[in-house]
Parts: C-alpha cells; sequence; structure tokens
C-alpha cells in the first residue's frame, strides 16, 4: 500500500485481508487510512470489529464512543466493505440506548449486502420485537434461504408465524428445526403446543408421529404421545408409543397402563395384563397417583386391577380424613360404590362427618 492509492482503494484492500483474518495487514491499511481522515466511519467500525474480536475489548470500546459521538447521517452515509462489523456496531447501539440507529443500521445492512443472512437475522429480530411480524417473516425467510442450517433462524421464523396464526407455517419450520438438531428441546415442546391448535386431524397425526420419532429417550413426551393416540382412535400407534416409554423406563407406570389400554382395545388380553400387572408394581406409594391412574384407564383396567388400586388407595389414605374423601368421590363418580362405602367408613371410624 501506498500513499499515492486512493482511500477508497486502500479501504478495500485493507477489508479483504480483515475479511480472510489477516490482522496485521488489515491494521496497517486501516492505520494509513485513519492518518488521512481520522473520521473515516466505515475504517473506525472495521477497526473496533477487529480489536473486539480478538480481545482488545477497551480499545474497541473506545472506538466505539468516538463512533456513537459521531452524526447519525454520517454513520449511515459512510456504510461499506464488510457488513459482519456494522452489525456489531448495530448490536452496541442497542446496549446503548440507540435502538433507532440500530434499526437503520440493519435496514440499511440488508440492502447492502442481501447475502448476509446474519443481516436479515438481526433485522428480523428486530422488527419482531417492534411487532411488526410480516416484516419479520420476510427476512427470516431470507436468512435461512441463504443460510439452511441456520438452527435458530428457524425457530424464530416459527415464532413470527405464530404470531400471524399461521399455525400449519409454523410447524413447517419447527420441522426443519428438529431436522436439523432433533435435541433441540425448544421445538419440541413447541410442537407439542401447537399439534393442540391443529384443526386438521391427518396433519396432527404426522406431527404426532415427528413428536414420538424427535422424543427419542424422553418418557413424558412419548406418553403424551400416546395419550393423543388414544385420542384420535389409532391404538396402535399408542402402543408403539407407550412401548418406546417403556423400553426407555421399565417402570413409567402412566406408559404401562397407557400400553394396558391401548392392548385393551386391540384386544389383545394378555398384554394388556401383562401390562397392567407391571403397571401397579410400579405405582409410587401415594393413592392420588393411583386415583389419576383409575380415572383415565379405569375404562381399560380390568376389574381386579381397578379394585386393587381402590383398595391400595385406601390403605395409604387410611389415617388421611382428606384423602379418604377424595377416594369416596372417585369411588362414587366411577360406580365403584364398595369402594366408595368403605372408604366413608373408614372416614366416620377417624371422626369425619
Amino acid at each position: 500500500m501506498t500513499f499515492s492509492s486512493s482511500i477508497a482503494a486502500v479501504f478495500d484492500d485493507a477489508s479483504a485481508h480483515h475479511g480472510a483474518g489477516r490482522l496485521e495487514q488489515a491494521l496497517e491499511g486501516y492505520a494509513e487510512i485513519l492518518d488521512r481522515d481520522p473520521n473515516y466511519v466505515a475504517t473506525l467500525v472495521h477497526v473496533a470489529e477487529l480489536y473486539w474480536r480478538h480481545a482488545r475489548e477497551a480499545d474497541a470500546r473506545l472506538v466505539w464512543d468516538g463512533l456513537l459521538a459521531l452524526d447519525e447521517v454520517e454513520i449511515l452515509s459512510d456504510m461499506a466493505g464488510l457488513a459482519g462489523p456494522f452489525l456489531v456496531l448495530a448490536a452496541i447501539c442497542l446496549d446503548s440506548d440507540r435502538a433507532g440507529l440500530t434499526d437503520r443500521l440493519l435496514e440499511r445492512a440488508a440492502e447492502l449486502w442481501p447475502e448476509e443472512a446474519p443481516a436479515h437475522e438481526f433485522l428480523a429480530v428486530r422488527l419482531f420485537e417492534r411487532g411488526d411480524s410480516e416484516g419479520a417473516e420476510a427476512h427470516f425467510v431470507r436468512a435461512v434461504e441463504l443460510v439452511p442450517q441456520r438452527v435458530e433462524a428457524w425457530f424464530n421464523l416459527a415464532a413470527t408465524r405464530v404470531a400471524r396464526a399461521d399455525i400449519a407455517g409454523a410447524l413447517t419450520a419447527l420441522d426443519r428445526v428438529l431436522d436439523i438438531d432433533p435435541a433441540y428441546n425448544q421445538a419440541l415442546q413447541q410442537v407439542i403446543a401447537l399439534v393442540e391448535r391443529l384443526e386438521d386431524g391427518n396433519l396432527a397425526v404426522h406431527y404426532l408421529r415427528r413428536i414420538q420419532e424427535a422424543a427419542d429417550e424422553n418418557v413424558d413426551v412419548l406418553a403424551y404421545v400416546g395419550f393423543r393416540f388414544m385420542e384420535a382412535g389409532d391404538h396402535e400407534a399408542a402402543l408403539s408409543a407407550f412401548a418406546q416409554a417403556i423400553d426407555v423406563d421399565l417402570e413409567a407406570y402412566q406408559a404401562l397402563f397407557g400400553a394396558a389400554a391401548a392392548a385393551h382395545r386391540l384386544s389383545e388380553a394378555a398384554a394388556s395384563e401383562e401390562y397392567c400387572r407391571q403397571g401397579l408394581a410400579s405405582l409410587p406409594d401415594d393413592f392420588e397417583a393411583r386415583l389419576a391412574v383409575i380415572r383415565t384407564f379405569h375404562q381399560d383396567l380390568p376389574a381386579e386391577a381397578a379394585a386393587s388400586l381402590f383398595e391400595t388407595s385406601i390403605r395409604i389414605a387410611w389415617n388421611d380424613r382428606d384423602g379418604l374423601r377424595r377416594i369416596e368421590e372417585v369411588a362414587h363418580e366411577l360406580g365403584w360404590e364398595a369402594a366408595a362405602i368403605r372408604s366413608r367408613r373408614r372416614r366416620k371410624e377417624l371422626g369425619s362427618p
């Protein structure tokens, strides 16, 4: 580089070194420019980003402080070189309560560097925060077009579509998140929440299968899928989900009773009885857990299993008047009058009206 070169040419050369990670050569070029024009905004922005990237934060802060003292028009009119440094400046402005300048920097960056996914993604986030979900969606779409593996952009795209009540579109975006990162738990939980809002039954079944696939070893999620399949009348799919949960945890009693119910609906009596036996053996020493099982599965439980659940519930709550009242209410509601009478008698023995 020589002083005979135009500032623009020196800047282009220095920013090329910058983009390639050649720190010393880039700083040499930037220093030459600042010797000639100390307020060359694009150079200051690039120098600050270089300092920051290479752990010279104090130096970077000094430059950023100087930039924030400049006229906004001057900053916006001198955007050139690499997009990254200006995106960092936009973040600094946001931290410095200059949100308006942040937004204008991002809008200008998306225009100047339309192939830079981070510019579109950052702008999309700001638009969404300002309530412009339509504008945010457009820029998130552009970001994932440019970098299809950008999982956070897909997840945020789903959020913009939820805000616009486009549930199917949001699920499509979340599908991509789980394709890229099956362990992305936030996406899985969001899919579960959104499936509840789908009106298209076939689409709901598709996403239930997707949830089951992504859940892997999450017993609670697999049990949820099983229960949803039961509600949909697909007992084979329900049994598959419950069995997957049981493979993960042999004592997952909700999945065991769910499997017993699904097998019962499929007329697989032996399997239903075995799952029920395992479920009874796995229940915690808690009468509320037993009542929950009875209420959920009473139509599919063998009579002896239901009777055993009521009997052990009463035994566990033997000295608990409120617990016995609760058992009596459930037994009466479900037509198990013998259990209701026994609970009421024991309450009277304890002095309860």
